[in-house]
């Protein structure tokens, strides 16, 4: 019984500090996006606009595979633009970064929904 009881309590810090520590949230908690990334995608390999393959190469958020994401865009979930950081809107159930006109998106992007948002080609 004793020992039992040992065990126990000895696990809780540990399931404690791994909920703690869970990994990337694929919803904006708080924080900013660096702009930079907006347009270089592959500089910014693993945070939020940048390229990934799987969500385990973003550093939070999650890699988004919808076609208006390209092969594989770092971003945020989203059920409204509230949900997103200051420069990102919400589309498609994703936060995309804001634009005034193509210019302002990276490669293979066009300033979309009204000249709002800035997707991938082949997107709607």
């Amino acid at each position: 019984m004793i020992l039992r009881t040992i065990l126990a309590l000895a696990c809780i810090p540990v399931a404690v500090a791994f909920a703690a520590c869970g990994g990337p949230s694929e919803f904006w908690v708080d924080g900013e996006v660096d702009p930079f990334c907006r347009e270089n995608a592959v500089e910014c390999e693993g945070d939020i606009g940048g390229i990934c393959d799987t969500t385990d190469d973003c550093f939070d958020g999650t890699c988004c595979h919808d076609k208006n994401c390209g092969d594989g865009t770092c971003t945020y979930r989203c059920d409204g633009d509230s949900e997103c950081p200051v420069g990102m809107a919400c589309e498609h159930h994703y936060c995309f970064f804001e634009c005034d006109d193509d210019n302002d998106c990276g490669a293979g992007q066009k300033c979309e929904h009204g000249k709002t948002i800035c997707e991938y080609e082949g997107g709607d």
